[in-house]
């Protein structure tokens, strides 16, 4: 799922550049406006539970580790249906 720059998410999120894909998920530069920070969201390209069930065990996992070159999890939501 392409997401457009500026495009709002959760009515929360507002979308701006792509940063990056990779073989299951594109991941963009966006604004947390409830938190007033920047983030990364990442969105699964591939509509597998294999592959959904993948991201929720890595989110769990990234958002207990604590260092400052590692991002934060901050929230698990889905767009459209995609995780």
């Amino acid at each position: 799922m392409d997401l457009e720059a500026g495009a709002r998410v959760q009515d929360r999120y507002v979308i701006g550049p792509l940063l990056g894909s990779g073989g299951t998920a594109l991941v963009y530069r966006a604004f947390d406006e409830r938190l007033s920070i920047p983030v990364a969201l990442k969105v699964l390209r591939v509509a597998s539970p294999t592959v959904h069930a993948r991201l929720e065990q890595e989110a769990s996992i990234q958002a207990s580790l604590r260092h400052p070159n590692i991002l934060a999890v901050t929230d698990l939501v889905s767009v459209l249906g995609w995780p």
